[in-house]
């Protein structure tokens, strides 16, 4: 598309999610994270990190609930797909790192992740608690 001026733009405009935005994905797909202690309001004054890191420690905890585990893989692939930044850095850093610190319940979930979740799934064991996963084990 050529400007009135002649000027043909190169370049191509990203939207972003914000924080706040962040923050109403994660409440509007999990509502019982209102139920762990924090209010709607606590939690945006805190921001989506610490909120997602919330989610991260209650999806840690929950690794014998498969449905619940299906629906977080769901979230976390929908999270990556997106290519947002704050999203993906997120679900690397509150939502994996904490499901991480819990080798069963990561082997669990893996099973929901796709290959390229999975893929950040195990390079978070690797960096950061020394695990290597053999994917193999994991879905069996």
């Amino acid at each position: 598309m050529t400007e009135p001026n002649g000027h043909i733009p190169n370049f191509v405009v990203n939207w972003t999610i914000t924080p706040a935005q962040a923050l109403n994905m994660l409440l509007e797909r999990f509502p019982a994270m209102l139920t762990l202690g924090d209010s709607r309001e606590d939690l945006a004054r805190l921001g989506p990190y610490y909120a997602y890191g919330v989610f991260g420690g209650y999806v840690g905890s929950r690794g014998d609930q498969g449905d619940f585990l299906k629906s977080v893989g769901k979230f976390a692939n929908e999270l990556a797909e997106s290519k947002d930044p704050l999203l993906r850095d997120l679900l690397i850093t509150a939502i994996l790192e904490r499901v991480a610190q819990q080798p069963g319940t990561a082997a669990k979930l893996r099973t929901y992740l796709a290959p390229y979740v999975q893929s950040m799934l195990t390079a978070v064991e690797k960096d950061w608690f020394g695990r290597t996963t053999d994917p193999a084990q994991s879905s069996t």
